[in-house]
């Protein structure tokens, strides 16, 4: 019994140590079975193709660029050859061009906009229309191809005189554009009926105003008496000053003088311009000219036509005894022509047209 008793002991020790050792075999990994142990000469084994996965998505965006680029182009290829081809003129056009800018022309190498030119075009049939609305008679409106060719040449020449101005330093100034808008307004009779009226004949904004016709304008004139004082117009410039000094010294008479050296129309009537409103000079010459006395001269004023001496000779006031009213006669004493210097200068310039009209 004894003997039967120890035999099983042995046995279930033995069935013991097998369910151990099965059981630490079965915990053992092969790695911890065997320490990893690396060559001399054996470099560790890496993994490229996880290294290379960002490589490839940072090697894929010049490429879509590329394509993406190219898209732009090919789209703006085929709007600018529509437009030079068909000069279209419908509303999804429109709308593109309000979007991606489309130039119609390079003046030295800056371009002029499709959209700026049809909004011009818009502006004058618009006021054609605005003539026939407001007028028994017929109005008869311009050949719309020939509209549009003197249009464009007006955007090449504004875009001539700007940049004349800037090489010049002579560019306006929003102090200048203010000024002169606020003429405007007093000419028009306020800023409500400056703008109905802007609306009505143009449909303009007095923005747009300002844009297409104030700043073109104020850039010729700033221009104009740049060129005053170039060594070209040093002829004018000293016989002005001497008709001046004979003025002051009495030697001669305004009217005997205007005879003799004024290039205006009206020399052979001593120099008498006729009457003019409050608001309907320019402001340089405005300031100076109703703080003067009946028979009083103005000094030498600069203005786009050249150098004038200017004599009021009669002088009227509104209801509250505030002039408003005068009478002038001038010498004026014309420079080199501004339009000469213009023509000198387009024909000196790049101009390349992208748009057949």
């Amino acid at each position: 019994m004894l003997d039967d008793q120890e035999k099983k002991n042995d046995l279930n020790q033995e069935e013991i140590a097998k369910l151990r050792n099965a059981v630490l075999n079965r915990l053992q990994t092969p790695e911890d079975s065997q320490p990893s142990i690396t060559k001399k000469n054996e470099e560790p084994t890496i993994n490229h193709s996880e290294k290379l996965k960002p490589s490839v998505k940072r090697s894929n965006l010049p490429k879509l660029f590329l394509k993406f680029s190219i898209l732009v182009v090919l789209i703006l290829f085929s709007l600018q050859t529509w437009a030079y081809l068909f000069t279209p003129q419908d509303i999804i056009f429109k709308s593109i061009t309000r979007i991606i800018p489309i130039p119609i022309a390079l003046v030295n190498f800056q371009p002029i906009y499709y959209s700026d030119w049809l909004n011009q075009i818009n502006s004058l049939n618009h006021y054609y229309v605005f003539l026939q609305n407001s007028n028994s008679q017929k109005i008869e409106i311009p050949d719309q191809r020939i509209l549009k060719e003197k249009l464009f040449d007006r955007l090449i020449e504004q875009k001539l005189i700007k940049q004349l101005t800037m090489s010049y330093n002579v560019d306006v100034t929003a102090d200048e554009l203010d000024q002169e808008t606020l003429n405007i307004i007093n000419k028009a009779g306020g800023m409500e009926n400056l703008k109905q009226q802007l609306a009505t004949s143009y449909a303009w904004s007095i923005k747009d105003f300002q844009n297409n016709i104030l700043m073109p304008l104020l850039a010729k004139n700033n221009l104009n008496l740049y060129l005053l004082e170039q060594p070209e117009n040093n002829e004018a410039r000293i016989l002005i000053e001497k008709i001046y000094s004979d003025l002051n010294s009495g030697q001669d008479t305004f009217e005997s003088l205007a005879q003799q050296y004024s290039n205006d129309s009206s020399a052979s009537q001593g120099g008498d311009i006729g009457y003019f409103n409050k608001g309907e000079i320019i402001l340089p010459i405005q300031k100076e000219i109703f703080e003067l006395l009946p028979g009083q001269t103005s000094h030498i004023i600069k203005t786009n036509l050249g150098f004038h001496i200017f004599k009021v000779t009669e002088k009227l006031n509104d209801s509250s005894n505030q002039p408003n009213r005068i009478r002038l006669s001038q010498i004026l004493v014309a420079t080199k022509d501004f339009q000469g210097r213009l023509e000198n200068f387009k024909e000196e310039s790049k101009i390349i047209k992208l748009i057949k009209i």
